[in-house]
């Protein structure tokens, strides 16, 4: 006969583990994790942000943000009536000892360490009255309750899915979506560097260019952003392009190109033409083997993403309509709740998808 257990959470990433922090406190929580070298919880936490885990950003904090794609999706999980769940989840990580600082609008941990954000998330849960099982789930019943794994059959009485998309170590296994039955698009990398058509020469390859950058779905321009782009050997990176992709994404069956204005942009635009003898030597090497003027702005047209292990985030995952934003149920069987990444939800850079990957398993064990 199947092991039953109460409450339990596939995938023991951000979302997961904080759902577990609240449910623990007063109800059995199981989390089933995919089994590694070292058995890790949260190990996206430690090598997020290269080692510092931007984990907030300070505009989750701003309801009128959410009014903007890509947040607009996302505006009745955040906010629903009177409660503004983003920074009632944040409220609570301050009361429970949360030390942090600022740059800009990201929030850091206060040591900037991944590891400090890491370790305070797991000394929210309640190890006594959670449980962790180190096993692949192949697949679901959601008639009879039961999950499929590696170890054995089990049964649930609720359920929760958080467990992200293919990003960095992945695999790429949709069985356990397909047994679900419901909607979804499939995972593409985001978050990460493109790769271009046009030949990036050797000289180009490792230097960086600030400017404006724009990206242009067949003629009509999508998403324009200032920021620092570093060339690669077949095409560009940085964290504006990082966050072009989501858009790129978005508009995935136009002609995608990107334009990088490297003059008027900012409060120090230029609005006179500059002698070629300010520019860079690989910049006066480019703009004269393409037959382009001094101003002229540089463009790439766009081919296709970097492999997975090269992405931030995966773009794609569960559709959005089908779960009840009030409780993060399914709509078709509430004793099942999707959090996280792996909704198709995604954010730029700056700690936005882990910001929601908190709220949301935060609201889910509210229920």
């Amino acid at each position: 006969m199947a092991k039953s257990f109460n409450n339990v959470v596939i995938g023991g990433g951000v979302a997961g583990l904080m759902y577990a922090a609240i449910k623990s406190q007063h109800e059995k929580v199981t989390i089933f994790e995919t089994p590694s070298k070292k058995n890790e919880l949260g190990k996206r936490v430690l090598i997020s942000g290269n080692g510092r885990c931007n984990f907030y950003n300070t505009n989750l904090l701003d309801k009128k943000m959410f009014e903007d794609f890509p947040f607009d999706s996302v505006k009745d999980i955040v906010i629903s009536g009177s409660d503004f769940y983003s920074e009632k989840l944040f409220h609570f990580l301050l009361s429970k000892g949360l030390a942090y600082r600022t740059e800009n609008d990201l929030i850091y941990p206060y040591f900037n360490r991944a590891e400090c954000f890491h370790s305070f998330l797991l000394s929210l849960i309640n190890h006594d009255n959670c449980e962790f099982i180190f096993t692949h789930v192949n697949k679901i019943d959601r008639a009879s309750k039961t999950l499929f794994t590696s170890q054995g059959n089990f049964n649930y009485h609720r359920l929760v899915i958080s467990t992200g998309g293919f990003s960095y170590d992945r695999t790429a296994d949709y069985s356990l979506l397909d047994s679900l039955a419901v909607n979804y698009l499939k995972f593409r990398p985001a978050l990460c560097p493109v790769i271009v058509k046009e030949r990036i020469p050797k000289y180009l390859i490792g230097n960086r260019l600030k400017g404006l950058i724009s990206l242009y779905a067949d003629d009509k321009c999508v998403f324009k952003e200032e920021g620092e782009v570093l060339f690669k050997e077949n095409g560009l990176s940085g964290i504006v392009i990082f966050n072009a992709t989501i858009w790129m994404n978005k508009y995935i069956d136009k002609t995608l190109r990107l334009t990088i204005d490297f003059t008027h942009y900012g409060p120090n635009a230029i609005d006179k033409e500059v002698s070629i003898f300010n520019y860079p030597e690989f910049l006066i090497r480019y703009l004269k083997d393409n037959d382009l003027k001094i101003n002229d702005s540089l463009c790439f047209t766009f081919k296709q993403f970097y492999d997975f292990k090269f992405s931030q985030i995966s773009y794609g995952g569960i559709d959005l309509s089908c779960i009840n934003h009030d409780n993060m149920t399914l709509n078709v069987d509430d004793h099942v709740q999707i959090i996280g990444e792996v909704l198709n939800q995604n954010f730029p850079c700056g700690g936005y998808n882990i910001g929601m990957a908190l709220i949301e398993g935060y609201k889910a064990a509210l229920l």
